[in-house]
């Protein structure tokens, strides 16, 4: 299928191109032809191109598409074998190679791993029992209910179901209970 007029300007384009669209567009086609005309025209190693797409599946066609684009073409098994290494993946495995080949600058043990669904919220949350417990307990004392009680809206549902939200939110509701029970009041007092 040939490109559009659009995805033919975007596919050669100077510098660097960020391409939106539906899904069915015709994206990850557009994006193997760019990468190919930098091959072509700018006689470019795909170890020096670098291809981001949101999903590792996308990621996979593309290079698969450029493989077989190049092994009709070229027949350079140089070329495909570096098409094989390419970064060419999703922002977080580009991310991952990142901080693997530069742990030392990042500051982070060259073993790292990163989270999973699973372990992410449990290592937000134990952080932030850390931080919590750091904070100076007259400090929290002194925050107004209706403050607390407004912030949680904000936090991350991992993290309601953390000790110090449940207590927070139950001392918030334990003061309001009588209040809300008062007939005509409409507002909130602050509480010292």
């Amino acid at each position: 299928m040939e490109l559009t007029k659009d995805q033919k300007r975007a596919a050669a384009a100077t510098g660097s191109a960020a391409v939106s669209a539906g899904a069915g567009t015709g994206k990850t086609r557009m994006l193997a032809q760019r990468y190919l005309h930098h091959i072509r025209a700018h006689e470019f190693s795909p170890l020096s191109i670098v291809a981001i797409t949101f999903t590792e599946k996308a990621a996979d066609e593309l290079r698969s598409r450029i493989r077989k684009t190049l092994s009709a073409e070229l027949k350079d098994e140089k070329i495909i074998a570096e098409v094989e290494a390419a970064q060419i993946s999703t922002i977080h495995s580009l991310a991952a190679r990142i901080c693997r080949d530069f742990y030392d600058l990042a500051g982070i043990p060259p073993d790292f791993s990163v989270l999973d669904e699973t372990e992410s919220p449990l290592w937000t949350s134990e952080k932030f029992d850390e931080a919590m417990g750091k904070i100076d307990p007259a400090i929290i004392e002194a925050i107004s209910s209706a403050s607390v009680l407004h912030l949680t809206s904000y936090f991350h549902p991992a993290l309601r179901t953390h000790s110090w939200y449940r207590s927070t939110i139950a001392a918030a509701s334990a003061f309001y209970r009588p209040v809300r029970a008062g007939a005509g009041i409409r507002s909130k007092t602050r509480w010292n």
